[in-house]
């Protein structure tokens, strides 16, 4: 049997035809028949989350992670001490005194500042999120900021409503004191 001769059209409005764009592309393949859907899969201990990094890159240890900590932790503390010491030098010595505390090989003597940092460090990490969250932020720097705004509020509420408080007083009370600030005679 013989094949059918295509038919040629010459009309001229055909050519016009050419310049209009073609079909659109399919848009997205479907799955094809035996192919499992895409389920999200629990992560299975600590696969697939985000590890916590130093600033070159690297994933951080539990150690690594405690050991920034206790280094902030210790910067903050020993600024506060060092302020608690210009106006107290005798109390604030006790900080710096060496206990001795018990260790992992027996008694262990450090310096009592950095045993309380040891101790603060210790509680943090029984949470890894905590010290996930402690290490990969300054949130200490802002906790240390934040103790500096509000120590002067609690101070002047404790001396004004304190147990020992002595209230506001009448607004004009205490301005001058001439008895404290008696006028200048010079000694001959």
């Amino acid at each position: 049997m013989p094949r059918a001769r295509k038919a040629v059209i010459d009309d001229p409005d055909l050519g016009a035809m050419e310049s209009l764009d073609g079909d659109p592309a399919p848009a997205a393949t479907r799955r094809g028949p035996g192919r499992p859907r895409k389920t999200a899969v629990k992560a299975a201990g600590n696969r697939g989350q985000i590890p916590t990094r130093t600033s070159g890159g690297r994933i951080m240890s539990k150690a690594a992670m405690q050991s920034k900590v206790a280094g902030e932790i210790y910067a903050y503390v020993s600024m506060a001490a060092a302020g608690w010491e210009l106006r107290d030098p005798e109390c604030a010595g006790i900080l710096y005194e060496t206990v001795t505390i018990p260790g992992p090989g027996g008694p262990v003597q450090v310096e009592r500042l950095q045993a309380i940092v040891d101790r603060i460090v210790a509680m943090i990490s029984r949470s890894d999120d905590l010290l996930k969250r402690f290490a990969d932020s300054g949130i200490l720097g802002e906790l240390a900021v934040l103790g500096t705004l509000m120590f002067p509020l609690a101070a002047g509420l404790w001396k004004a409503h304190g147990p020992a408080g002595n209230g506001h007083g009448p607004a004009g009370e205490g301005a001058y004191d001439a008895d404290r600030y008696p006028a200048y005679a010079p000694v001959n």
